[in-house]
């Protein structure tokens, strides 16, 4: 059954000029994570209480840009770009699960795991998107599914047990509708 959301909206970020639209925002239980792209194009991360309160800024992680989501403990962040980092909001420490490549080769919509202990990823690519799932303790990282030619893929969340990716998959051929689904 569906939960009914409590609370009222507060706005967290206004104003905010988009960086070729990869500004982001990702809450947790207990924190909200937005990136906020001030004038200057210099990207800021900053961790925002769930009252709206900015509390602090985080470490910027180079090579990585707009696609981030906050671990569901609350006490992480991964980030994706040219590389997938987890940052410990705690000791404000970054780790790569994938390091950047040269050439550079983006990786997209990270999405945690139930128990934080997987990041879902997409590797895009012109020809065929894949979904990666990388171990955050090992750093190893497989190929669970592959997409359809001229399709993108976008991880959206896994199942509470952790047993199915939900994703969405474009219709292809420049349409712009979309389709879910699970894996």
């Amino acid at each position: 059954t569906a939960r009914k959301m409590v609370g009222t909206a507060t706005k967290v970020a206004a104003d905010v000029p988009g960086r070729l639209g990869y500004t982001s925002i990702a809450a947790s239980a207990t924190l909200l994570v937005t990136e906020v792209v001030p004038r200057e194009l210099s990207p800021a991360v900053a961790r925002v209480a769930l009252g709206g309160t900015r509390s602090d800024s985080l470490p910027w992680i180079p090579w990585t840009f707009g696609h981030f989501r906050t671990s569901r403990d609350g006490r992480k962040v991964a980030f994706a770009g040219w590389r997938v980092s987890v940052l410990d909001l705690t000791t404000r420490l970054h780790t790569d699960l994938v390091a950047p490549n040269d050439p550079p080769k983006l990786r997209r919509y990270p999405a945690w795991s139930p128990g934080d202990t997987a990041i879902a990823y997409v590797n895009p690519d012109p020809l065929q998107d894949t979904v990666m799932v990388g171990d955050v303790r090992t750093g190893r990282s497989r190929v669970p599914f592959t997409g359809s030619a001229g399709r993108r893929i976008v991880v959206t969340d896994w199942s509470a047990d952790g047993r199915f990716l939900a994703y969405e998959l474009t219709a292809g051929n420049g349409a712009t509708a979309t389709e879910g689904w699970v894996y």
